[in-house]
């Protein structure tokens, strides 16, 4: 398995999954930006569980525009010697909805009905996405902010 630090630089922390903890990285050769999971491989239980997101992501990759790109799969190991796997996956490169929300109200003069078709319209979008999830046989466990 590559290195992904032959390749990738890890910026800051987005937050946790059910697995791993997920980080910003940019491209070395490039500003290319994405989202990584990493996930430390402490047993055979994680292994599974792996294995099953994994399968998951390659599989619904590029399926449904809400979804993000699978880019790749990267290993290493940690400064205890736990084996990592990086999961490489396309970013929201706008953030979160609710943030994106507050700054376009910031930065406009919106009226609260134009807010709520936006508001609309990313819900929409969410639905979408988990509607393809669930029609897919996937649970999304997802935590909300």
């Amino acid at each position: 398995m590559l290195n992904p630090n032959l390749e990738w630089t890890l910026l800051d922390k987005l937050g946790e999954g059910t697995y791993g903890q997920v980080y910003r990285a940019k491209y070395i050769n490039s500003n290319a930006t994405v989202a990584v999971k990493i996930v430390r491989i402490q047993n055979d239980d994680t292994s599974s569980d792996f294995e099953n997101e994994l399968n998951i992501l390659k599989n619904i990759s590029k399926q449904q525009e809400n979804l993000p790109n699978f880019i790749g799969i990267y290993g290493d190991c940690d400064s205890f010697k736990v084996p990592r796997i990086w999961l490489i996956m396309e970013i929201c490169s706008l953030g979160p909805v609710g943030r994106l929300l507050k700054n376009i109200e910031k930065k406009t003069h919106i009226t609260k009905l134009e807010k709520e078709k936006l508001i609309a319209f990313a819900l929409q979008s969410t639905l979408k996405a988990l509607k393809y999830l669930h029609e897919s046989g996937i649970m999304h466990r997802g935590r909300f902010r």
